[in-house]
């Protein structure tokens, strides 16, 4: 029991910090962007907004979720074995 709550505690983390790149990456790079329209003088700003989401099942999280939970508790009871 120990190792399976070890491995989704270890699996969540992973899909954090995961998320949280992706976020800040997509954060910065939004932040910085520069328009390069700058021969035409008739720009007329639609949108200055951002809006940052997810597109998906949520199902394809639970999924990957259990998926690295599974691989962390197999190279943990891997690497456990091979300390014998």
């Amino acid at each position: 029991m120990r190792i399976v709550i070890l491995s989704f505690f270890v699996s969540i983390i992973l899909h954090l910090v995961l998320f949280l790149s992706i976020f800040c990456f997509a954060y910065l790079k939004t932040h910085f962007f520069e328009t390069k329209l700058y021969e035409n003088d008739n720009i007329v700003v639609l949108q200055d907004e951002v809006v940052f989401g997810f597109v998906g099942s949520p199902l394809s999280i639970i999924f990957s979720i259990i998926g690295t939970a599974t691989i962390v508790a197999l190279m943990y009871l891997l690497a456990k074995r091979h300390k014998r």
